[in-house]
């Protein structure tokens, strides 16, 4: 995650993905950022929705603590109006439980343990509500960008935008899960 030329280093909570921190650390230092260690379980950049640079939506959950959401509402955004979101199961992080695109929020209630619309129509404005289906196919984990938007072949959500282009992610759906928006990571400025 990023702020202020701050990187905040996930600490995962599945041993298997325990070993990425270090990489990830080398990398982001050879960029001259500075790198902070997250003191919580938390999986880093799929739990943040940035709406613009005022407005954040953070989501824990089945992979993220609640304490890590706090901490990075004050590490990396203390000036934002962040909302704090839980998720359930099988909704492991906030990148397939909802999506900012071209101004809208796409999410799929679903995803929520608890959700207070009224919040979440304060902060985001309108939201287009998304399937169940739709969002475990990961609809809502695809990825704007250049005025359109890339998603994982056979979603059907109409994001409004004349230009989406589906991409062939069976090799990481189907082992890992995912879809477009895993493969990035937005670094500062």
């Amino acid at each position: 995650a990023f702020g202020d030329k701050k990187f905040a280093l996930s600490r995962m909570k599945v041993a298997h993905r325990t070993r990425e921190a270090a990489l990830i650390r080398a990398f982001v230092e050879s960029l001259d950022l500075e790198v902070i260690d997250t003191p919580h379980t938390w999986e880093g950049q799929a739990d943040i929705c940035v709406l613009d640079e005022n407005r954040v939506l953070l989501t824990h959950g089945p992979r993220s603590d609640r304490a890590s959401a706090d901490w990075i509402a004050k590490t990396l955004f203390p000036k934002a109006d962040a909302l704090i979101l839980e998720l359930q199961e099988p909704y492991f992080h906030g990148d397939v439980s909802h999506v900012w695109v071209e101004g809208l929020l796409f999410a799929c209630r679903e995803a929520f343990a608890r959700l207070d619309e009224k919040a979440l129509a304060k902060l985001a404005g309108d939201v287009v509500w998304v399937p169940p289906d739709e969002a475990r196919a990961y609809a809502l984990n695809s990825l704007p960008c250049g005025g359109g938007v890339l998603v994982a072949r056979g979603v059907k959500t109409d994001f409004g935008l004349n230009v989406v282009r589906e991409i062939d992610l069976a090799e990481l759906c189907g082992k890992g899960g995912g879809g477009p928006r895993c493969l990035v990571n937005r670094l500062p400025d």
